[in-house]
């Protein structure tokens, strides 16, 4: 074997081995690698699957609050309503009772000035009759 075959064999003996415990290293780390990123990326999934759940949730009791809401306003709207409703009912009724009571009033004056027309007449037909006498 010349010099060059042994140096040769020599450094193969000596690296070979190396290289091999490095290969075996950096497949193991790299297979670390892979199991890291396969546990982050399931950690990441329940995280934002608990994270839907949660805004999903959050949204669901939202809405559950204004629709509450809702209905309670709603609710007071119709109350306001019916209370509104009662007035101008009682406004109406008083002012049908007023109504009445003017037009009683007015046929009331008009019996009064057909009376006192009928006297007016009657009594310019006593004084008509009554200066025939004097002259």
């Amino acid at each position: 074997m010349t010099v060059y075959e042994e140096i040769k064999q020599g450094l193969q003996d000596i690296i070979a081995p190396e290289l091999r415990s490095i290969q075996t290293e950096i497949k193991r780390l790299d297979d670390k690698m892979d199991s890291g990123f396969a546990r982050l990326d399931e950690k990441i999934d329940t995280g934002l699957a608990r994270l839907d759940g949660k805004i999903d949730s959050g949204f669901a009791r939202l809405d559950e609050k204004i629709d509450t809401g809702l209905a309670r306003l709603d609710g007071k709207i119709d109350s306001g309503f019916a209370r509104l409703d009662g007035k101008i009912d009682s406004v109406h009724n008083e002012l049908g009772f007023v109504r009445n009571e003017l037009l009683s009033k007015i046929e009331n004056l008009d019996d009064k000035l057909e009376i006192a027309m009928q006297i007016r007449e009657r009594l310019a037909s006593v004084e008509a009759k009554m200066g025939a006498l004097v002259h």
